[in-house]
């Protein structure tokens, strides 16, 4: 969740990034958008409305087979892949190419720098009343965006760095919404104080 709403200027990127943990998985964890299958998403509050339904994104396919061993493929008229390269992979499926993969944790660490250098499909759809270019959206070998990460914020801790004052100088930067909210619980608690001991003392 964002603190503040921001602009959003044309040639700018939003990226998303979602970290998956099959480990406790003995069998491989496919990508779709079925509910036995992994996806990321990500939902946005928007205003002007400019009527995108969606927008979608996968990994290049020749790229991610190319790494489970596949030469060359063809697709049938449902887009499922059917390798013809190398002979022994001949009438295997995309599943069953992916499967064959002697899968270890550090493979798993090289698939996923593999497809982080690869390129992706992107894919837009907008209502009728939309005056978006859909077509300018789309694209079919696009570099893996990149950007800076920033540290994430634990908002739940009350040890995380606070925001410094103006006035304290030179010191590190973001803070702990928590951490605020907890020191100005412990200024209002201080005040309280100052003013029940001169109202005893002025008695």
């Amino acid at each position: 969740m964002l603190k503040e709403e921001i602009t959003v200027y044309p040639g700018d990127t939003l990226i998303t990034e979602c970290i998956y943990n099959s480990a406790h998985k003995d069998s491989v964890v496919f990508g779709g958008t079925a509910t036995t299958e992994e996806m990321c998403e990500s939902f946005f509050l928007y205003y002007p409305k400019f009527n995108m339904t969606f927008c979608d994104s996968t990994p290049n396919v020749h790229h991610t087979v190319n790494f489970a061993g596949v030469q060359n493929f063809v697709f049938d008229e449902s887009f499922n892949v059917h390798p013809i390269a190398p002979e022994h992979m001949v009438n295997m499926s995309f599943e069953d190419a992916m499967e064959a993969v002697p899968w270890t944790r550090e493979k798993g660490r090289d698939f996923s720098e593999f497809l982080l250098n690869s390129t992706f499909y992107s894919y837009c759809q907008a209502t009728p009343q939309s005056n978006v270019d859909i077509n300018a959206l789309q694209g079919y070998d696009l570099p893996f965006p990149r950007g800076t990460r920033l540290p994430a914020e634990d908002i739940c801790s009350l040890i995380a760095t606070p925001t410094p004052d103006p006035d304290d100088g030179p010191g590190p930067a973001g803070g702990s919404t928590a951490l605020q909210a907890h020191r100005a619980a412990g200024y209002v608690l201080l005040t309280y104080l100052v003013v029940l001991v001169l109202t005893v003392w002025t008695e």
